[in-house]
């Protein structure tokens, strides 16, 4: 197999709901222009406090202009039943103090009947009942002996979730039973009972002016309330309690946008399946981003996300190399010669590294410079085996009849490989994350490898000698670049290839908030238009196109139209953000002119020419080329489009045609 498969382009803005997974704890908003008040720079998301204040970010997800609604979408807890097989002791339970108003901070003490050989230091407790009331997970206590323990927990201060049936109890004076379950167990074993219990006794002075009813007891508010695809808006209100993590965090499960009005209960125990409750309802009007027109010349510095299968060096672009069967394959003046990567695997076990289904390595990336040629292959490391699968990159000097590493920087690994990038004058750059192998107390263990951290070794002789540095700057337009490729897997894992920016010429890398990442399971380019414009096309992404006009400080979401009788995938933002079609048919890729071009969604390929409202139909290019199961993402090479097609059979083939053919 010659190159990994790479995820379709997503064909129009997203037209059905998206869930958005919400972080509980402090707040810190994403960027985006504009934001809403309080949404500074970091993740999107919300947070509740003991009292059911609700407050955060959401950012827009890539929807059709109209009218939506925002809810909170909880998880109500299930009330299993007791892990069998398993004897808890009675555990007498003491509280300190024994009543107080909303929000008092207890100290529980514990007892047990005989002592606890596995003493947990967390533990679940519970409020108004371990079945069906709020349930408390994970709270830290300290054992003083082998029968006794102390925590602490926060009483709810506003009204909260039970079960059996479900409905809002209200925050009122009364005697309420604090539980602790699953003693033995600790931690998460859901208990369906508690082992012991202690009453404290509630005093409410005045009921929330949030919660008149149980149906109306949740409010849900957005700023603005108006935002394009992209943008952010801060998210306040009040809602019931649904759980708390600890002594005293709620948890928030997620937003949910609905198409349509706000309609219905504030307090929804129907709006979902079963166990699944919506709070609040506040008004989205979601804006049409602007429209993307195309490029008014060619860029200035272009980047593929992932590895190349297909590649040309700037500096000599007459000559093309690709992976082929146990070769690499270059063409040339017109004439094609093979280079032999047969002795790779033997360089490969040298270093510990095995081939993840036998046989010879297979080539993944490719790198020709100056006589010289760099190549990524697919290995697993041999005390762990397959998975995961990484890329560890080879060099050959003498036309593949010896291969040896291409150098490792240090604070990298050979596993943290992540990528080849051409430079000026000819120098090629092999681009590493930092790596590091955990203290394991004599156990072999994974490493762990951060691509948010970049190191770089560069060649200006075709591999000859390398010198270590720092990540470079792409060589024309603004010092935005992508980060290191450590490889996933697709179909359970998208690959994620950190986008990162730099103000003093690489000296340090960050990550904007919007896009942080690339998703290289779908075809991806970053495009420098001048020297400070910037676009991304992110086909697996549901923010398919992006735009930066300050160097990439901010990025704004542009429109496309959407493409004839092709569907975008429906499944939410929870799983990454990603809303591209399946694995492996095709992508979106900016030609040289400025028209975007669609490939392998359908059976026919499609074309958005500059300042265009509508795709158009390629009709040049013969039905068999524009059916082929692509292997790799299209890629432009001078004034020639090139890509491999084929199966997972070592069948791959290479084809190219002209820029100027594709036509409708």
């Amino acid at each position: 197999m010659a190159g990994r498969p790479k995820a379709a382009a997503a064909s129009a803005l997203l037209a059905v709901g998206v869930l958005l997974v919400a972080v509980t704890g402090s707040v810190a908003g994403a960027g985006g222009q504009p934001a809403g008040p309080g949404c500074g720079h970091g993740p999107s998301g919300v947070s509740q406090s003991m009292a059911g204040a609700v407050s955060g970010c959401l950012r827009v997800d890539a929807l059709v202009p109209g009218r939506y609604t925002v809810v909170v979408d909880q998880v109500l807890d299930g009330g299993a039943a007791a892990v069998p097989g398993v004897r808890e002791p009675a555990v007498a339970l003491t509280l300190a103090p024994a009543s107080g108003a909303p929000g008092t901070r207890v100290t529980v003490i514990g007892r047990t009947a005989s002592a606890v050989a596995h003493r947990s230091a967390y533990l679940d407790f519970c409020w108004d009942g371990c079945r069906a009331g709020l349930q408390y997970s994970g709270v830290r206590v300290r054992w003083t002996s082998a029968t006794r323990f102390r925590g602490r927990l926060v009483v709810p201060g506003a009204p909260w979730l039970e079960r059996d049936p479900d409905r809002v109890a209200p925050l009122a004076s009364g005697s309420y039973p604090i539980g602790v379950q699953c003693v033995v167990l600790g931690k998460g074993c859901a208990g369906a009972t508690a082992e012991g219990s202690a009453e404290f006794a509630l005093h409410v002075t005045s009921a929330p002016s949030w919660c008149r009813s149980a149906t109306s007891c949740a409010s849900l508010r957005l700023t603005p309330a108006a935002a394009r695809p992209g943008e952010l808006a801060a998210v306040s209100g009040f809602a019931p309690l649904q759980s708390v993590i600890g002594s005293g965090l709620p948890f928030v499960f997620q937003l949910e946008i609905l198409k349509g009005s706000p309609r219905g209960p504030s307090v929804d125990f129907s709006g979902g399946p079963a166990g699944n409750v919506t709070l609040g309802r506040a008004a989205l009007d979601v804006l049409a981003p602007p429209r993307f027109t195309g490029l008014s010349g060619a860029p200035r510095a272009e980047l593929s996300a992932g590895l190349s299968p297909v590649t040309a060096d700037p500096a000599d672009p007459s000559t093309v190399a690709w992976c082929g069967h146990d070769a690499v394959d270059l063409s040339s003046g017109g004439a094609t010669s093979s280079v032999s990567t047969a002795g790779a695997g033997a360089a490969l076990a040298r270093i510990g590294f095995e081939t993840p289904s036998g046989g010879n390595p297979a080539c993944v990336g490719v790198a020709p410079a100056a006589g010289g040629l760099a190549v990524a292959f697919d290995v697993a490391l041999r005390r762990f085996g397959a998975p995961p699968v990484y890329d560890v990159a080879l060099e050959t000097t003498d036309g593949g009849r010896t291969w040896k590493p291409v150098p490792v920087p240090r604070g990298a690994s050979p596993e943290s490989f992540g990528g080849f990038r051409y430079g000026a004058g000819g120098s090629l750059e092999a681009v590493f994350a930092r790596s590091r192998t955990p203290s394991s107390h004599g156990r072999a263990e994974l490493p762990v490898i951060d691509p948010s951290r970049p190191l770089a070794q560069t060649t200006t002789d075709g591999g000859v000698t390398w010198h270590a540095g720092r990540l470079r700057c792409p060589p024309a337009g603004p010092c935005v670049t992508l980060g290191p490729y450590i490889p996933q897997n697709c179909a359970m894992v998208q690959d994620e290839q950190p986008l990162l920016r730099s103000t003093d010429r690489g000296e340090r890398w960050t990550q904007p908030p919007l896009p942080d990442a690339v998703q290289a399971c779908g075809d991806a380019q970053l495009l420098a238009t001048s020297s400070h414009s910037l676009l991304l096309v992110d086909s697996a992404s549901q923010y398919e196109l992006v735009g930066s006009s300050d160097g990439g400080a901010s990025w704004r979401v542009l429109g496309v139209p959407p493409i004839p009788g092709v569907e975008r995938a429906s499944f939410p933002a929870a799983t990454g953000g990603e809303g591209g079609l399946e694995a492996g048919s095709g992508g979106l890729t900016l030609l040289g002119g400025g028209a975007l071009l669609e490939t392998g969604a359908t059976r026919s390929w499609h074309l958005l020419r500059a300042g265009a409202r509508a795709w158009c139909t390629v009709s040049s290019l013969p039905s068999r080329l524009m059916r082929a199961f692509q292997l790799s993402p299209i890629t432009v090479i001078g004034d020639r489009l090139w890509w491999l097609s084929g199966i997972y059979d070592n069948s791959a083939e290479i084809h190219d045609v002209p820029a100027a053919s594709v036509s409708c």
